[in-house]
Protein backbone atom coordinates (compact mmCIF):
# COMPACT_ATOMS: atom_id res chain seq x y z
CA UNK A 1 0.00 0.00 0.00
CA UNK A 2 1.63 3.11 -1.15
CA UNK A 3 1.66 6.25 1.56
CA UNK A 4 2.82 8.89 -0.32
CA UNK A 5 1.65 9.53 -4.24
CA UNK A 6 4.84 12.29 -5.91
CA UNK A 7 3.21 13.84 -9.08
CA UNK A 8 5.13 15.77 -12.02
CA UNK A 9 3.43 18.81 -12.73
CA UNK A 10 3.25 19.86 -16.30
CA UNK A 11 0.89 18.52 -18.23
CA UNK A 12 0.13 16.23 -15.27
CA UNK A 13 -1.80 18.52 -13.03
CA UNK A 14 -1.44 21.62 -15.28
CA UNK A 15 -1.52 22.50 -19.04
CA UNK A 16 -1.45 26.00 -20.94
CA UNK A 17 -4.14 26.50 -23.40
CA UNK A 18 -1.51 25.95 -26.72
CA UNK A 19 -4.44 24.10 -28.50
CA UNK A 20 -6.65 27.06 -28.46
CA UNK A 21 -4.29 29.51 -29.48
CA UNK A 22 -3.07 27.57 -32.47
CA UNK A 23 -6.23 26.97 -33.38
CA UNK A 24 -7.05 30.89 -32.83
CA UNK A 25 -3.82 31.92 -34.99
CA UNK A 26 -4.85 29.37 -38.14
CA UNK A 27 -8.25 30.35 -38.09
CA UNK A 28 -7.41 33.86 -38.76
CA UNK A 29 -5.45 32.89 -41.10
CA UNK A 30 -7.71 31.02 -43.26
CA UNK A 31 -7.00 27.78 -41.85
CA UNK A 32 -8.95 24.97 -39.46
CA UNK A 33 -8.13 22.33 -37.70
CA UNK A 34 -10.24 21.12 -34.49
CA UNK A 35 -8.34 21.00 -31.09
CA UNK A 36 -7.91 17.71 -30.74
CA UNK A 37 -6.03 17.17 -34.20
CA UNK A 38 -3.60 20.55 -32.36
CA UNK A 39 -3.96 18.76 -29.34
CA UNK A 40 -2.22 15.14 -31.06
CA UNK A 41 0.15 17.12 -32.81
CA UNK A 42 1.98 18.55 -29.50
CA UNK A 43 1.59 15.27 -27.79
CA UNK A 44 3.97 13.45 -31.23
CA UNK A 45 6.40 16.66 -31.12
CA UNK A 46 6.41 16.22 -27.03
CA UNK A 47 7.17 12.37 -27.40
CA UNK A 48 9.80 12.68 -29.90
CA UNK A 49 11.93 15.94 -27.66
CA UNK A 50 11.66 13.87 -24.90
CA UNK A 51 12.83 10.58 -26.48
CA UNK A 52 15.04 11.92 -28.85
CA UNK A 53 16.40 15.32 -27.48
CA UNK A 54 15.98 15.33 -23.46
CA UNK A 55 15.57 18.80 -21.71
CA UNK A 56 15.66 20.67 -24.56
CA UNK A 57 12.01 21.55 -24.57
CA UNK A 58 12.51 23.00 -21.10
CA UNK A 59 15.56 25.09 -21.97
CA UNK A 60 13.88 26.56 -25.61
CA UNK A 61 16.55 26.99 -27.60
CA UNK A 62 16.02 29.09 -30.73
CA UNK A 63 17.34 26.65 -33.19
CA UNK A 64 14.91 23.78 -30.64
CA UNK A 65 12.10 25.38 -30.85
CA UNK A 66 12.47 26.17 -34.78
CA UNK A 67 12.62 22.20 -35.47
CA UNK A 68 9.42 21.76 -33.15
CA UNK A 69 7.39 23.86 -34.94
CA UNK A 70 9.04 22.60 -38.48
CA UNK A 71 7.18 18.74 -36.85
CA UNK A 72 4.41 20.58 -35.64
CA UNK A 73 3.92 21.98 -39.45
CA UNK A 74 4.20 18.36 -40.28
CA UNK A 75 2.12 16.94 -38.36
CA UNK A 76 -0.88 19.36 -39.01
CA UNK A 77 0.26 19.31 -42.78
CA UNK A 78 0.52 23.46 -42.71
CA UNK A 79 2.99 25.64 -43.85
CA UNK A 80 5.89 25.89 -41.79
CA UNK A 81 5.68 29.97 -41.50
CA UNK A 82 7.45 31.56 -39.30
CA UNK A 83 4.85 34.30 -38.91
CA UNK A 84 2.44 31.89 -37.39
CA UNK A 85 4.67 30.47 -34.75
CA UNK A 86 5.67 34.13 -34.04
CA UNK A 87 2.12 35.00 -33.84
CA UNK A 88 1.34 32.32 -31.60
CA UNK A 89 4.04 33.02 -29.50
CA UNK A 90 2.62 36.52 -29.15
CA UNK A 91 -0.69 35.02 -28.78
CA UNK A 92 0.54 32.55 -25.92
CA UNK A 93 2.55 35.10 -23.54
CA UNK A 94 -0.29 37.81 -24.30
CA UNK A 95 -2.77 35.29 -22.44
CA UNK A 96 -0.07 33.98 -20.28
CA UNK A 97 0.05 37.64 -18.75
CA UNK A 98 -3.48 37.84 -17.99
CA UNK A 99 -3.67 34.62 -16.07
CA UNK A 100 -4.41 32.08 -19.58
CA UNK A 101 -0.93 30.58 -18.61
CA UNK A 102 -0.35 27.50 -16.97
CA UNK A 103 -4.31 26.18 -15.69
CA UNK A 104 -5.10 23.16 -13.90
CA UNK A 105 -6.60 20.45 -15.47
CA UNK A 106 -10.19 20.23 -14.75
CA UNK A 107 -9.66 17.01 -12.76
CA UNK A 108 -6.86 17.95 -10.64
CA UNK A 109 -8.42 19.19 -7.55
CA UNK A 110 -10.77 17.04 -7.28
CA UNK A 111 -8.46 13.69 -7.69
CA UNK A 112 -5.87 15.76 -5.42
CA UNK A 113 -8.55 16.64 -2.74
CA UNK A 114 -9.77 12.88 -2.88
CA UNK A 115 -6.17 11.47 -2.64
CA UNK A 116 -4.73 13.80 0.12
CA UNK A 117 -7.71 11.99 2.28
CA UNK A 118 -5.62 8.53 1.97
CA UNK A 119 -2.42 9.67 1.05
CA UNK A 120 0.47 12.37 1.07
CA UNK A 121 0.81 14.34 -1.67
CA UNK A 122 4.21 15.49 -3.11
CA UNK A 123 5.39 17.28 -6.45
CA UNK A 124 8.97 16.75 -8.27
CA UNK A 125 9.19 18.94 -11.27
CA UNK A 126 11.84 20.04 -13.38
CA UNK A 127 10.57 23.51 -13.43
CA UNK A 128 12.23 27.26 -13.67
CA UNK A 129 11.49 29.71 -10.23
CA UNK A 130 7.91 30.22 -11.64
CA UNK A 131 6.69 27.09 -10.08
CA UNK A 132 5.36 28.48 -6.82
CA UNK A 133 3.65 30.68 -8.62
CA UNK A 134 2.32 28.33 -10.97
CA UNK A 135 0.97 26.19 -7.85
CA UNK A 136 -0.30 29.15 -5.81
CA UNK A 137 -2.11 30.46 -8.77
CA UNK A 138 -4.09 26.94 -9.02
CA UNK A 139 -4.53 26.47 -5.43
CA UNK A 140 -2.48 23.37 -5.57
CA UNK A 141 -0.26 24.04 -2.71
CA UNK A 142 -2.05 23.11 0.28
CA UNK A 143 -2.81 19.24 -1.39
CA UNK A 144 0.78 18.69 -1.87
CA UNK A 145 3.37 18.27 1.91
CA UNK A 146 6.55 18.36 -0.27
CA UNK A 147 7.39 20.31 -3.27
CA UNK A 148 10.95 19.79 -4.92
CA UNK A 149 11.79 21.98 -7.81
CA UNK A 150 14.84 21.27 -10.02
CA UNK A 151 15.56 24.93 -10.40
CA UNK A 152 15.83 25.48 -6.49
CA UNK A 153 17.63 22.35 -5.94
CA UNK A 154 20.05 22.24 -8.97
CA UNK A 155 18.90 18.56 -10.27
CA UNK A 156 16.87 17.60 -12.49
CA UNK A 157 15.09 14.55 -13.97
CA UNK A 158 15.62 11.78 -14.21
CA UNK A 159 18.88 12.44 -12.59
CA UNK A 160 18.22 10.03 -9.13
CA UNK A 161 19.46 12.93 -6.47
CA UNK A 162 16.40 14.61 -7.05
CA UNK A 163 14.40 11.67 -6.49
CA UNK A 164 16.37 10.82 -3.48
CA UNK A 165 15.17 14.17 -2.32
CA UNK A 166 11.72 12.82 -1.87
CA UNK A 167 13.36 9.13 -0.37
CA UNK A 168 14.51 11.18 2.13
CA UNK A 169 11.07 13.00 2.90
CA UNK A 170 9.08 9.88 2.51
CA UNK A 171 11.13 7.74 5.49
CA UNK A 172 10.93 4.47 3.94
CA UNK A 173 7.00 4.74 3.40
CA UNK A 174 6.16 2.96 -0.15
CA UNK A 175 5.87 5.68 -3.13
CA UNK A 176 3.80 6.04 -6.36
CA UNK A 177 5.22 8.60 -9.17
CA UNK A 178 2.80 9.90 -11.51
CA UNK A 179 3.84 11.93 -14.63
CA UNK A 180 3.36 12.13 -18.53
CA UNK A 181 7.37 11.67 -19.37
CA UNK A 182 8.54 8.07 -19.53
CA UNK A 183 12.37 9.58 -19.56
CA UNK A 184 12.08 11.58 -16.58
CA UNK A 185 9.50 10.44 -14.42
CA UNK A 186 9.39 6.16 -15.24
CA UNK A 187 13.17 5.87 -15.74
CA UNK A 188 13.62 8.62 -13.08
CA UNK A 189 11.93 7.12 -10.25
CA UNK A 190 12.66 3.21 -10.80
CA UNK A 191 15.95 4.46 -10.12
CA UNK A 192 15.45 4.39 -6.09
CA UNK A 193 12.87 1.91 -6.68
CA UNK A 194 9.66 3.49 -7.27
CA UNK A 195 6.54 2.34 -8.96
CA UNK A 196 5.16 4.84 -11.47
CA UNK A 197 2.17 5.36 -13.60
CA UNK A 198 2.26 7.99 -16.83
CA UNK A 199 -0.24 9.98 -17.73
CA UNK A 200 -0.85 9.59 -21.69
CA UNK A 201 -4.04 10.77 -23.16
CA UNK A 202 -3.12 9.07 -26.43
CA UNK A 203 -2.26 5.59 -24.97
CA UNK A 204 1.76 5.47 -25.75
CA UNK A 205 1.40 6.60 -29.07
CA UNK A 206 5.18 7.24 -30.60
CA UNK A 207 6.10 5.42 -27.24
CA UNK A 208 7.33 2.19 -27.78
CA UNK A 209 8.97 1.90 -24.21
CA UNK A 210 5.29 2.37 -22.44
CA UNK A 211 4.81 -0.91 -23.41
CA UNK A 212 3.30 -2.63 -19.83
CA UNK A 213 3.68 0.34 -18.26
CA UNK A 214 0.77 1.42 -16.66
CA UNK A 215 -1.39 4.54 -18.11
CA UNK A 216 -3.76 6.64 -17.26
CA UNK A 217 -5.93 9.34 -19.60
CA UNK A 218 -5.41 12.06 -16.20
CA UNK A 219 -4.58 11.87 -12.73
CA UNK A 220 -9.38 11.48 -11.56
CA UNK A 221 -8.41 7.84 -12.91
CA UNK A 222 -5.90 7.30 -9.85
CA UNK A 223 -9.11 7.30 -7.52
CA UNK A 224 -10.36 3.79 -9.34
CA UNK A 225 -6.88 2.88 -10.13
CA UNK A 226 -5.52 3.01 -6.81
CA UNK A 227 -8.83 1.29 -5.56
CA UNK A 228 -8.30 -1.89 -7.51
CA UNK A 229 -4.56 -2.33 -7.05
CA UNK A 230 -5.21 -2.01 -3.27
Amino acid sequence: MYSWLWFDLGYTLVKTPREENLRDVLARRGTTRDAEHIRRAFYLADKFYMRERPGELAHKSERGMAHYFERLSDTLEIDNDRAIWREFGELSHRRAESGEGWVAFSETIGALSSLSDRYKLGLISNWDLSARQVLARNALEPYLSEVIVSSEVGIEKPDRRIFELAVATARGEKCLYVGDNYYDDYVGSAQVGWDCVIVDPFNGEGIPELTGVPIIHGVGELLTQLTIDS
